[in-house]
């Protein structure tokens, strides 16, 4: 997990600063990023947990990545494979 800032697709509200002058501030919003590693077989199935728990309809809540690891390796164990995970 790792707390990351970002602007995102949020509608930015004008704040203002003088009689008739409206102005723009960049605030950035704090999020968490998750990063799990799962074997092929339980990927779909976690997909799916994690849509559903945590999906709420909206664009803003987030997204999910799917990516291809090539290979894993435990530095501590020297295992590799769906065993070093």
């Amino acid at each position: 997990m790792y707390d990351i800032k970002g602007r995102g697709r949020t509608k930015q509200e004008p704040l203002s600063v003088g009689r008739g002058v409206m102005k723009y501030i960049p605030e950035y919003g704090s999020n968490t990023k998750i990063e799990v590693l799962v074997p092929d077989p339980l990927a779909e199935s976690v997909i799916k947990d994690v849509l559903t728990e945590i999906g709420t309809g909206t664009s803003s809540i987030g997204k999910v990545f799917v990516f291809d690891v090539v290979g894993a390796y435990d530095i501590g164990t020297k295992q590799t494979g769906d065993s070093a995970l």
